[in-house]
């Protein structure tokens, strides 16, 4: 009976292959981003330097965030013991979700595209 309850606990195998890759999941929405690149530069002096701030200000966040949480965040087991409010974390809940939301929102500047805004 013990076995049957551990066999239908555990997740699929799919899960734990998506859950190690969860971070290259949008990656497919940044592709057609990078194709237009190239292709029209309206202005370049506004677009480059506001899009590279977001990208890079979202990567030092998520970078930052990871590191401040530690290695215990990073597994699927329940290891906290108490609320984590300093660092990024006093800002705001998840810091993570919002460095990934300003990568978002600078590779749309980047791009120039106005049809990207409504996805973010």
């Amino acid at each position: 009976m013990a076995s049957e309850t551990a066999a239908a606990s555990a997740p699929p195998p799919w899960r734990s292959w998506y859950f190690a890759r969860r971070g290259l999941i949008p990656a497919p929405f940044y592709v057609p981003l990078f194709s237009v690149l190239w292709m029209e530069y309206e202005n370049p002096w506004v677009t480059w330097p506001v899009g590279g701030a977001l990208v890079l200000s979202g990567v030092l966040l998520r970078l930052g965030s990871v590191r401040y949480i530690g290695r215990g965040a990073r597994t699927r087991q329940e290891k906290a013991h108490r609320l984590i409010m300093g660092g990024p974390y006093g800002w705001t809940r998840n810091p993570i979700y919002l460095a990934t939301l300003l990568m978002a929102a600078g590779f749309g500047v980047l791009s120039e595209l106005m049809w990207y805004a409504p996805i973010l």
